[in-house]
């Protein structure tokens, strides 16, 4: 997902929060925020 959505799901970051998070960056673009499953369920 890209970090620029995040705060939609959770907050608004800080420049320096946002940062910080790179070290989980894959290469290549984000996902739009609809791409990503938010909800995970608990069983199968």
């Amino acid at each position: 997902m890209r970090l620029t959505a995040l705060e939609k799901i959770v907050a608004k970051q800080t420049a320096m929060e946002l940062s910080s998070y790179a070290i989980y960056s894959p290469i290549g673009s984000g996902r739009d925020i609809d791409q990503v499953q938010l909800i995970y369920p608990l069983c199968d």
